[in-house]
């Protein structure tokens, strides 16, 4: 189980091109890593197996530092801006997905969107094509698309949008879990004030982690593993050290009947959509 873990991960590079998540628990505010720090955390990413990276053009030099030091497969996301200048920046002639950033089903039938998804069908650039969005509704729709690749918020607070968009019927898009941490609060991360309303379920989840013996973080990431509806997990990482709580995760039991019952019933709520702080 451990090997095909490390297949179904995905490198989430956001925070190495930008300050990405919410606050430490000291307070502090996160700080984009140098390049030193990026080009030794891309070398340990690639050293545990990961071969597949997420990135878009507006998580700030992440596109460019990829084109520098990643040597896998690449997702990169845009809209109608196009895709000459992530290549550009990516150093690469073509890319494995392009996904449309935050699709909703108010594009299906708009001409500009439809001239996008055709000209990139045609492109031979691009590998696959894929979406990116936020609630089940989008989810849903998006299943009648001829997209390769479904990507949604996955967590244990959120779990709704991968469900939906992975039991739909005659979908063959295959569904991708981002989020897997919520920008670090199932991390222990301070949430902002507009989440305060979760503060409840962050407190029963960081309490079922410490019966456990483990960290919450770790908790978070082997639950993405072990959920069904999902084909890839995204995990963000900005430090080589992070590193240790996904290999943990990998090495861990798949989680038992009883404790994923005792997650499902943290999910939900509209103070996990990030849109929303």
């Amino acid at each position: 189980m451990a090997n095909s873990d490390w297949n179904r991960i995905v490198f989430g590079a956001a925070g190495i091109g930008m300050s990405y998540g919410q606050a430490h628990p000291d307070g502090t505010q996160v700080s984009q890593p140098d390049e030193g720090k990026v080009r030794e955390t891309i070398e340990a990413v690639w050293d545990c197996g990961v071969r597949i990276a997420d990135t878009a053009p507006v998580y700030g030099e992440s596109e460019a530092l990829l084109g520098r030091y990643w040597r896998g497969a690449i997702w990169t996301k845009c809209g109608l801006n196009g895709l000459d200048s992530s290549l550009q920046h990516l150093c690469r002639n073509s890319v494995d997905a392009v996904q449309w950033h935050n699709w909703s089903p108010n594009l299906a039938e708009a001409r500009e969107y439809l001239s996008w998804v055709s000209e990139t069908l045609a492109d031979s650039r691009v590998a696959m094509l894929g979406a990116s969005m936020y609630d089940e509704n989008d989810a849903k729709a998006a299943t009648s698309e001829p997209f390769d690749l479904i990507q949604v918020p996955w967590n244990v607070m959120c779990t709704k949008p991968a469900e939906v968009a992975s039991q739909a019927k005659g979908t063959a898009a295959k569904v991708v879990g981002r989020s897997v941490l919520l920008q670090g609060l199932l991390a222990g991360r301070l949430p902002p004030q507009n989440a305060q309303a979760g503060l409840p379920q962050l407190d029963h989840f960081f309490r079922l982690a410490a019966e456990l013996d483990v960290q919450p973080a770790v908790l978070a990431i082997r639950a993405a593993l072990d959920c069904d509806d999902l084909h890839y997990v995204i995990i963000g990482l900005d430090d080589p050290e992070q590193l240790s709580q996904v290999q943990q995760a990998v090495s861990m039991r798949s989680l038992s009947a009883e404790i994923r019952r005792s997650l499902g019933v943290l999910a939900g709520g509209p103070w996990t959509d990030p849109r929303t702080w």
